[in-house]
């Protein structure tokens, strides 16, 4: 499935566009601006893209890319967010781990103890968008589908990257 064009995201993007292509995740963000080459990639993937522009603290602007199977969800986040302040309150929290496909036990365990131990293992947690609450019951289940998708990209790059830097969700 268009291994070139996936190629040209770097591995970081690229996973989470297949993450979201097959619907593992129902939206995705990608901290700052894609270049229109890129974004047409995600295009010809069938996905929905949408520029976010937000606020930061001292008043400087952000740009995020989302990116979704489904426009609704890119307009959704973008008409909810598009030039609001980059503020994590647990309401924004649930909003978005609900709209980027977190199970709610693992983001209502965040927003209570933030990174707790959790009894994953340093590899699975590192593929995940989201940390896991301890003893999760939903996260076991989607590592099978997410393990699936790295493996992939894994032989589309010829290796894994290194640590993700976190900028997609």
């Amino acid at each position: 499935m268009h291994e070139n064009e996936l190629r040209n995201l770097g591995f970081d993007l690229a996973y989470l566009v297949l993450l979201t292509k097959y619907n593992l995740k129902r939206l995705s963000r990608w901290e700052g601006n894609l270049p229109p080459d890129q974004v047409a990639i995600l295009q010809d993937l069938g996905l929905e893209v949408a520029q976010v522009k937000r606020r930061l603290r001292f008043g400087r602007k952000a740009d995020e890319m989302v990116f979704s199977p489904r426009k609704y969800y890119s307009d959704f986040y973008k008409s909810r967010f598009h030039m609001t302040r980059v503020k994590e309150s647990p309401k924004n929290m649930r909003l978005k781990g609900f709209l980027f496909g977190y199970p709610s036990c693992c983001v209502e365990a965040f927003i209570r103890e933030g990174y707790s131990k959790n009894g994953l293992s340093p590899r699975d947690q590192e593929i995940l968008f989201h940390w896991a609450c301890p003893g999760c019951r939903v996260t076991p289940t989607l590592l099978r589908g997410y393990r699936v998708v790295h493996d992939e990209c894994v032989k589309i790059f010829g290796s894994a990257e290194p640590a993700r830097s976190k900028v997609g969700r």
